[in-house]
């Protein structure tokens, strides 16, 4: 999380433990059995709608639900910020684009 001051911060970012705790599923099996699987795979107790790259995002007076992924959900917070005032001509966005 990063703070810019006001009581709102400026940016959080959350990963959810399971995309993380899915690489380790190989290392636990080894030398196992596939009669494992299922144990070693309840062991990290995955959530794997956590590990979708898309969100849904509802409107604020609509109500209507978008689903976005990666590239929309950056496009469309840069938009929401810019209809706020912040000024986003001299930010690059992941791989060299500009908002």
């Amino acid at each position: 999380m990063r703070a810019n001051g006001t009581d709102k911060p400026e940016r959080v970012k959350i990963r959810a433990p399971t995309l993380a705790n899915t690489q380790s599923v190989a290392k636990m099996l080894e030398d196992g059995y596939l009669a494992d699987l299922p144990i070693v795979v309840a062991a990290i107790d995955p959530c794997f709608s956590c590990t979708d790259r898309t969100i849904t995002v509802r409107g604020e007076t609509s109500g209507e639900a978008r689903t976005l992924d990666w590239e929309e959900l950056v496009r469309f917070g840069v938009d929401w910020h810019r209809r706020r005032g912040v000024d986003f001509s001299k930010v690059a966005i992941r791989g060299g684009a500009r908002a």
